[in-house]
């Protein structure tokens, strides 16, 4: 089946084998598939910085991220922020640190974090 766009059901004829020493009891199988919509959504989350060494505080710029993802018409109301997570692992070897998405629910798909780098100030206390 190509470009489905709503639910859809039907019925299989089942072939018999050429084995006389198998019995079929049914000779058709119904099937039947549920399609979903699915929007896009976009949230702002913050970001959570490990590994600052001591002694030390870190200014992200920018400070969150804006998350992209694909969830179901049915479940668009219940995604919340609190659901994702990132983190980035400071190092101080690199000018632009990746951020790691590490949480997020398991309804959700196709998530895009942007940016997918922050810049970094570390300031003495």
């Amino acid at each position: 089946l190509n470009d489905i766009d709503s639910d859809k059901n039907g019925q299989i004829e089942i072939e018999p084998l050429n084995h006389s020493q198998i019995n079929y009891s049914i000779n058709q199988i119904d099937w039947s598939f549920k399609v979903e919509q699915f929007t896009e959504g976009k949230i702002k989350i913050p970001i959570s910085v490990s590994n600052i060494p001591r002694g030390y505080e870190i200014k992200l710029f920018p400070q969150e991220v804006t998350v992209n993802y694909l969830v179901s018409l049915d479940k668009y109301e219940l995604v919340k922020s609190q659901m994702f997570e990132t983190e980035i692992n400071f190092n101080s070897e690199n000018k632009r640190l990746p951020i790691k998405l590490i949480r997020q629910p398991d309804f959700v798909e196709n998530i895009k974090v942007n940016p997918s780098k922050v810049e970094y100030f570390l300031i003495k206390k």
